[in-house]
């Protein structure tokens, strides 16, 4: 089961840095990156792992926010591999994955906002 379409959905792209973007604080450059990353989720065998589809350009970024979907998908994947699993027109089963994956965005932006600043406390000590 894919969680790419919902991820998609919700996540809204970062917008393009520009030249004033290139002496912004540190949190701005951060949270860009949080904003650029892509990522899809699948279970396997009850297994949630995360793959990044386009990459922040930052490892730690993308490895919190792998961590993040993984956590955020949680909740609502064995919904979610119901719906799969169910005998259901692909529109339906469509329009049900993307309700169910509803929750996701919140949680990875509340999510992003403490990263964000556990990151910049961690760069900041190096």
């Amino acid at each position: 089961m894919s969680g790419a379409l919902a991820i998609a959905m919700l996540l809204q792209p970062a917008p393009a840095m520009d030249a004033d973007q290139a002496d912004a604080p540190e949190i701005v450059v951060i949270a860009n990156k949080f904003k650029t990353w892509r990522g899809t989720w699948k279970s396997r065998k009850g297994q949630l792992t995360c793959k990044t589809r386009k990459s922040s350009g930052d490892r730690e970024v993308d490895a919190l926010s792998c961590e993040h979907l993984v956590a955020c998908a949680a909740p609502i994947a064995p919904q979610m591999q119901a719906v799969a699993d169910a005998k259901l027109p692909k529109a339906e089963r469509n329009r049900q994955m993307a309700e169910l994956s509803k929750p996701i965005g919140p949680c990875m932006t509340e999510r992003r906002n403490d990263a964000i600043d556990a990151l910049l406390k961690r760069r900041a000590a190096r």
